[in-house]
């Protein structure tokens, strides 16, 4: 009984210093545990820290113009916050970085709407992209982003040297844009710029240059060397069906004598008989002074110039060259008088009235060429044209079909020439 007492009494005692060790143990576990926890705790507290401070000295650096921490903030943040990851894009991109300028193209063009302001900016970076590899397409489209503020903040400074730039490498678009620009400006260099342009262009049988080059030179000089010079610009557009410039010619003829009447009376009558509203009026004043057996002949040669024209536009100097024969006039070498005035090492003075009024380089004050131009399309594609003038060629004769030769009989009344 005894030794079953004792042996009772062993396994107590063993069991009570297992139960001991066990519970000893787990104490140690969760302390250590606990420790641990709160080592990894602090662990974590510092390291967040340090992220902080890491990316608050970044972000200060970043703001400071330091590339490396921008790109650093926009790569952190493109996944989860994509409009911040622009932001700082932005920077980098505006410091001329090139990864920065295609992560933007690629971030505007991947929003779901692509619409609106966003693809204006893709737009914007794309053409940075291209011009700074050269492209000259790529260029004009960026400055004319610039001039009109799409995608970026206005710059024309900036717009009118990519521009100067394009156009003397000889691309087309920027000629006429310049030669437009300038043609709405006031003062004397905006003058001097809007004759260079738009001569080259018109040169290069560009009507709208061709119709401003007319309005320079008719708003520059009144006597008759500088009217029969604006004429023979209005004539070179009207030759290519242009409305506005037999409009512009025909005008430009309301002067006494019968030979002046009678030119002027035949662009009006083609321009009003095509629709021009303007001109029908205008037709008719000249028409009253205008005998009835003229007026007939007049409209017989302008309705055979209609048909022609409705074919397509004439070759250079074709309709110009027969009035000449027919009028006895001198005005081919008009296709040349700015050369031989600029080779004289000769400007052209602004018009005094228009230096005293403040207007611009043709008395249109308040114009501004850039809002009135369509809106851009940043995907077109821009034609070059040829940097070298037109050589001078010998004009032809009219065709068959629009004989204005002078004969025995008058076939265009008003030549104080013939018979």
């Amino acid at each position: 009984m005894n030794i079953f007492i004792l042996l009772l009494s062993v396994m107590a005692i063993g069991l009570i210093a297992v139960l001991w060790h066990y519970w000893s143990t787990s104490q140690r576990v969760k302390a250590n545990a606990s420790a641990e926890l709160k080592k990894a705790e602090q662990y974590h507290r510092v390291l967040q820290e340090s992220r902080q401070a890491e990316y608050a000295e970044k972000e200060f650096k970043a703001r400071t113009g330091h590339i490396a921490s921008q790109l650093y903030l926009a790569k952190e943040n493109e996944t989860t916050q994509p409009h911040i990851a622009i932001q700082w894009y932005e920077m980098a991109a505006k410091q001329d970085n090139d990864l920065a300028q295609h992560a933007l193209v690629r971030l505007y063009m991947q929003q779901s709407h692509v619409m609106g302001e966003a693809k204006a900016r893709g737009a914007f970076w794309q053409l940075v992209i291209e011009s700074r590899e050269g492209s000259f397409q790529a260029k004009y489209q960026l400055a004319q982003l610039y001039m009109e503020g799409i995608g970026t903040e206005p710059n024309r400074e900036l717009g009118l040297n990519l521009l100067h730039e394009c156009a003397e490498h000889g691309l087309l678009q920027a000629q006429l844009y310049l030669g437009e620009y300038y043609f709405h400006q006031s003062g004397d260099s905006a003058y001097q710029e809007a004759l260079h342009w738009n001569y080259l262009t018109a040169r290069l049988n560009q009507v709208e240059a061709q119709i401003r080059l007319g309005e320079m030179i008719q708003s520059r000089f009144q006597d008759d060397q500088g009217i029969d010079h604006a004429r023979y610009w209005f004539e070179r557009a009207a030759e290519q069906g242009s409305l506005e410039a037999m409009y512009r010619a025909g005008l430009s003829y309301r002067t006494k004598d019968a030979t002046s009447k009678a030119i002027g009376y035949l662009w009006l009558f083609v321009a009003a008989k095509l629709d021009y509203e303007p001109a029908k009026s205008e037709r008719d004043v000249i028409a009253n002074q205008v005998n009835v057996d003229d007026l007939i002949a007049i409209q017989k040669v302008a309705r055979q110039l209609i048909k022609r024209l409705e074919t397509g536009p004439y070759r250079k100097q074709v309709v110009i060259a027969a009035l000449d024969k027919t009028y006895a006039r001198s005005t081919l070498h008009f296709e040349h008088f700015l050369d031989q005035i600029w080779a004289d090492g000769q400007t052209i003075p602004l018009p005094d009235s228009v230096q005293s009024s403040g207007q611009s380089a043709v008395g249109h004050s308040g114009v501004d060429p850039v809002s009135a131009n369509p809106a851009v399309n940043v995907d077109s594609t821009v034609n070059y044209a040829q940097s070298s003038w037109q050589s001078y060629t010998t004009p032809v004769d009219f065709p068959e079909a629009v004989e204005m030769q002078p004969s025995a009989e008058t076939i265009i009344p008003g030549n104080e020439n013939s018979n």
